[in-house]
């Protein structure tokens, strides 16, 4: 939500647990009444963000944990559920060990599951990813494909260089491919479902 200001009708529950060696938890859960986007003067109903029917009036739950459990381990899920509207759930994992002497391996997965809540007073069933909070934080989100279709499954590969132990700091090179399949067109699949 880069830029916009939720407005809080209370400070968030955060709990940090820190446990021996490198491991540390963290968790988080706040609800937020209004938003404030970029350029607006004024907080409004997360319902009016999303563009929802006028009958909805919605504040959102916003959720987080983070754990350690290792050294080079680190978890994470995140989720924000708007009754009615919308539920978005995001999970990742990262872990990097060491190959031979400056180069480390990093493996990274990622899970996305976004759907409407109760009474699908947004986007019904197969929509495209909403991203009315912010941009798509999806780890295959690339400058011309962003692979936030309806039902779409994404993989990325990336290999990055620090080119700073050959004593030239700053010069970093970065490769990757992203591939996506499965996705479907929301208007066509609607058109098809029984009773349309």
């Amino acid at each position: 939500m880069e830029g916009d200001s939720p407005h809080l009708n209370e400070m968030p529950d955060i709990i940090g647990l820190a446990t021996e060696g490198n491991r540390m938890m963290t968790a988080m859960q706040m609800p937020v009444d209004e938003l404030k986007t970029r350029n607006a003067t004024g907080f409004v109903n997360f319902a009016r963000v999303l563009n929802a029917p006028s009958n909805y009036d919605s504040g959102m739950w916003l959720g987080g944990l983070s754990f350690t459990p290792i050294k080079d381990l680190a978890l994470r899920l995140s989720t924000y559920y708007v009754p009615n509207l919308l539920n978005s759930t995001c999970t990742d994992a990262s872990w990097r060990t060491p190959l031979q002497g400056d180069l480390w391996l990093r493996l990274s997965g990622q899970y996305m599951y976004q759907s409407s809540t109760g009474d699908d007073g947004l986007t019904g069933r197969g929509a495209n990813y909403n991203t009315s909070f912010g941009d798509f934080a999806g780890y295959t989100y690339g400058v011309v494909t962003r692979f936030n279709r309806a039902n779409e499954n994404a993989f990325m590969l990336q290999a990055n260089y620090d080119f700073s132990a050959h004593r030239l700091p700053g010069l970093a090179v970065t490769a990757y491919g992203a591939f996506g399949n499965s996705a479907i067109n929301p208007a066509a699949a609607a058109a098809r479902a029984p009773g349309a």
